[in-house]
């Protein structure tokens, strides 16, 4: 069992995802499965704090034999991996220095990143950065769902997802500067919701727009325009909402 944090008391009989589908050891199995069914793609994550324990520094060498034997294994298989870089696991070590809230979280990612491009990038093409930026930054920080578990202001919550966006470029900076911009495919992974309004009314046409900027337009305007959504600048802090229930 790993180290009780505050935030597993909030799960159910306090269990954690120390095993879970162990693919760690069943990963001959798994890429057996996704063969026989025709896959011929798989996204997958890494974990940063298999491969970089400390947030920082020195990396993992069996980590990353995990997932060199991983991208082997579906490379034999016909399968091409899709490597997702983050998957919301922050190492522990950032969280203690303020997670998302501290930019240098955002500037760490660059080297978990460097890393991953060293040891696999001569065989993986398609990588995304960060998945669903919105779990590690609002449901994380403003309403509590996600490890740590916390609710901060809508003002922190700004800035947790402002560094999310900022690693996304730092991550993708380092992996074109050692990979070279046009051997590879880099993205970023995120889940809109649409927002349609209730009826033809004004208000509800008004507010159903503001949804869109505040929980789409937000994380992809960035990526597409270079900015964030003119309308969401100024806004008072407030709470956040949880938003879309899965």
């Amino acid at each position: 069992m790993g180290q009780i944090l505050p935030h597993s008391r909030k799960i159910e009989d306090g269990g954690t995802g120390d095993v879970a589908c162990d693919h760690y050891h069943r990963w001959r199995q798994d890429l057996d499965l996704m063969k026989s069914l025709g896959l011929q793609a798989y996204r997958f994550s890494t974990s940063w704090p298999r491969i970089l324990p400390d947030g920082t520094g020195r990396a993992n060498p069996a980590g990353l034999d995990f997932y060199e034997r991983l991208v082997d294994g579906l490379l034999e298989r016909g399968i091409e991996p899709y490597l997702t870089v983050f998957h919301w696991d922050l190492p522990q070590a950032l969280e203690d220095k303020g997670g998302w809230r501290n930019r240098d979280t955002a500037l760490a990612m660059g080297e978990l990143a460097q890393a991953l491009a060293l040891r696999l990038g001569d065989r993986v093409k398609r990588w995304t950065t960060i998945n669903e930026g919105v779990n590690c930054s609002d449901r994380a920080y403003g309403v509590g769902h996600f490890p740590p578990g916390l609710k901060e202001s809508r003002q922190v919550v700004r800035q947790c997802r402002h560094h999310v966006m900022l690693a996304h470029g730092v991550a993708a900076r380092a992996l074109r500067d050692t990979l070279g911009r046009d051997s590879i495919e880099v993205g970023f992974v995120h889940d809109p919701w649409p927002t349609l309004p209730a009826t033809p009314d004004p208000a509800d046409v008004a507010l159903a727009r503001e949804t869109f900027e505040a929980a789409t337009a937000w994380w992809f305007d960035p990526l597409w325009k270079g900015r964030y959504p003119q309308a969401e600048w100024g806004k008072p802090g407030r709470r956040c909402s949880p938003g879309p229930t899965r």
